[in-house]
């Protein structure tokens, strides 16, 4: 149970810094979207990366970043990565 309510948290901040990127798919922001259904190419990640990195206190490696295919994946690596948590 407070697995899924520290997921549901981290991607509830997640979420607005997606939307700051590209506001036109916040609706379709869900934790189990795939990144290339809501637009958040390579370009959209290396956007997203500072902020991530600068919100939680963490570093996102290229490899790191590149191996997001879902909005989950974000969340999850978060969630092992932060120390705010």
């Amino acid at each position: 149970m407070i697995d899924k309510y520290l997921n549901w948290t981290i991607f509830h901040e997640i979420r607005p810094l997606m939307i700051e990127i590209i506001p036109e798919v916040g609706a379709d922001i869900t934790a189990k979207a795939k990144l290339s259904d809501i637009c958040f190419d390579k370009f959209g990640m290396d956007l997203l990366r500072p902020k991530l990195e600068e919100r939680f206190s963490i570093l996102i490696s290229d490899d790191e970043l590149d191996s997001f295919k879902t909005v989950d994946d974000i969340v999850k690596f978060v969630r092992s990565r932060s120390k705010k948590l």
